[in-house]
């Protein structure tokens, strides 16, 4: 039994969405980006490069009463205590109290049919946007969640100057790197074909080598292309120096703006500057399309209480991200909708022991 028929179908009982599958990639992002708030991971190619993750994509659609059906894209994949984690970003906009507490129930749905321990809902946009959102997915029946970072915060460059105050904007130090990569010859391309996101993930792998991080492998960025890059809704950037490819950046094409979401570096002796000019370049491409902001991607809550202690380190990417003159941003946050409280309680311990760093140690996989 599949979990539509599992969940059942009478309409909206009990005040929820009642969720139906959804198999058709055309309709479903057409109704993912009638939103004018959408994130690229709720697309269907996102999911389907995530499998090769280990992550299963399962889409639904919700209907209302009244207005479009709500998509959700949810990602789960088996833990090795049993049981399935189901993770998925929040929808947007949710316009009321009655709209999360109908998510929640209808998630919870969900998660029963399909074995579910927990389904954890990242809602990672801006909380002063919605203010009152956490205080409602809280009063739904959600806690902070255990299983990713609870607390978010990002560094938003806005957009509505013009380039050259933006470029002022930029810390001393950022500034006098871009140049220093200009005078160097450094130049920087917007690039779609295979060939370019294959050298993407080289300098990709060689800095996660680096920095003893698990990475991702060739295939998942073949399938990136494949999926997100050629239709438009990703876009990769290249820093080439001497005609040797020393960094690159992946950002997410959003309705108003970029995110930054996978970013590559490589060490260069002497350093030339290439990942100031690239982002700048970014930002200027942003620019050129009349958008809105560039995000440049989470960083650690806890090492960013205020900028300017972060300028005053000078180290790490989160003084590398705070040199581009953004915004420091705290996001809603993740929460987890709890659906089987004692392989939950079982999880949070599996998690937080030593088993769980050495099975990702040896496997290379991100369980959680």
């Amino acid at each position: 039994m599949g979990a539509a028929e599992a969940i059942g179908k009478n309409p909206l009982a009990a005040g929820r969405f009642v969720p139906e599958i959804a198999r058709d990639r055309e309709t479903f992002d057409h109704l993912v980006r009638a939103s004018s708030d959408y994130k690229a991971d709720q697309l269907w190619g996102w999911g389907e490069s995530r499998r090769l993750l280990g992550w299963e994509p399962m889409r639904y659609v919700l209907p209302r009463s009244e207005g479009d059906p709500v998509p959700v894209s949810l990602e789960t994949r088996k833990l090795p205590i049993g049981g399935r984690l189901a993770l998925m970003t929040v929808p947007r906009p949710l316009p009321n109290r009655d709209a999360v507490q109908s998510l929640s129930r209808s998630l919870l749905d969900i998660g029963k049919a399909i074995g579910a321990i927990a389904v954890t809902l990242v809602a990672d946009f801006p909380g002063s946007e919605h203010p009152g959102l956490a205080d409602e997915m809280a009063a739904a029946g959600m806690v902070p969640s255990s299983l990713v970072r609870p607390r978010m915060r990002t560094i938003i460059v806005e957009l509505s100057n013009d380039a050259d105050t933006l470029f002022q904007s930029m810390s001393y130090g950022t500034r006098r790197d871009a140049r220093k990569a200009m005078r160097s010859g450094v130049s920087v391309r917007r690039a779609d074909d295979e060939g370019s996101m294959a050298t993407f993930c080289e300098l990709y792998a060689e800095m996660c080598a680096q920095k003893g991080l698990p990475g991702f492998p060739l295939a998942f960025f073949q399938r990136i292309w494949k999926e997100l890059v050629l239709p438009g809704d990703l876009r990769l950037f290249l820093a080439e120096h001497d005609g040797r490819p020393i960094g690159g950046t992946i950002v997410a094409c959003e309705p108003h703006g970029y995110l930054m979401a996978f970013s590559a570096h490589r060490r260069e002796r002497p350093d030339v500057g290439a990942s100031r000019l690239l982002e700048w370049e970014i930002i200027r491409d942003a620019k050129s399309r009349n958008l809105r902001y560039y995000d440049l991607g989470g960083i650690p809550f806890e090492s960013a209480d205020d900028g300017v202690r972060v300028q005053q380190e000078g180290k790490g990417q989160v003084f590398w991200k705070a040199g581009f003159g953004g915004t420091l941003t705290d996001s809603v946050g993740s929460f987890d909708l709890v659906v089987n409280p004692v392989m939950y309680s079982m999880l949070r311990l599996f998690r937080a022991g030593e088993l769980y760093q050495k099975l990702k140690r040896l496997t290379g996989k991100r369980w959680l």
